[in-house]
């Protein structure tokens, strides 16, 4: 078996870190070329050994002892990962504020949501590639339930942001997904949405309500950073 951490923390010597396993990756193992190789392992010096590389975002143990480490971390849509039976993934996920330090990004610790606005405007796969520039787990927001969207709104309300575009795409003649595509549950859409041509999310710049977008025009977005990995 192969366990996958990601580090959060360093707390007196010892890595403090929080993970679960990613269901729709069981199976699979990177490819990628490892930063660090280690034998003879246990769990704690494997993690150890990943906080004190720079170049180190996550690690794998198998169970005959063998870390290694990683400078990225996966998901569903990851094209280095591989069938690899009995192997788990696991995944870091943000719950204090103290984890929510990369730059310009706010911590709002009632909804646990580490975020940051945008207001230079681009289309929406530039929108896209600029958040994970930012952080290999930042995404658009994700719009999935009403305390999400009571969230959103106040953002844009309070910022003067216009529309917004969201995270969520789809092929035609399929439903919405996110980006690990799962299908998003929540919407809030606007009368006569969803329109059957458009791949992509954003809010209408008015009503604040969800519609349909090619997403060939620049809009203001909000990055947001997720624990699929």
């Amino acid at each position: 078996m192969t366990l996958m951490y990601h580090i959060k923390t360093v707390f007196a010597g010892l890595e403090v870190f929080n993970y679960k396993v990613v269901s729709n990756l069981r199976d699979k193992i990177p490819t990628d070329l490892a930063v660090f190789y280690m034998r003879n392992t246990s769990p704690v010096r494997c993690v150890q050994r990943c906080a004190l590389n720079k170049n180190c975002l996550s690690v794998s143990l198998t169970s005959n002892s063998i870390c290694q480490g990683y400078s990225k971390v996966y998901g569903i849509n990851s094209s280095s990962l591989i069938t690899h039976t009995g192997t788990r993934l696991y995944a870091w996920r943000i719950t204090e504020e103290s984890s929510c330090n990369v730059f310009g990004y706010t911590w709002n610790a009632s909804l646990s949501v580490c975020y940051k606005i945008h207001t230079g405007s681009n289309v929406y796969q530039t929108a896209v590639s600029h958040c994970s520039s930012e952080h290999p787990t930042s995404r658009l927001l994700l719009v999935d339930s009403e305390s999400i969207y009571n969230f959103l709104l106040d953002l844009i309300e309070t910022n003067n942001l216009g529309a917004v575009y969201l995270q969520g795409t789809r092929t035609p003649g399929s439903a919405y997904v996110d980006d690990e595509g799962r299908p998003i549950p929540f919407f809030r859409w606007d009368v006569g949405e969803p329109e059957p041509t458009g791949d992509y999310l954003r809010t209408d710049d008015v009503s604040r309500l969800q519609e349909v977008s090619t997403g060939l025009y620049a809009y203001n977005y909000i990055c947001s950073i997720y624990n699929y990995f």
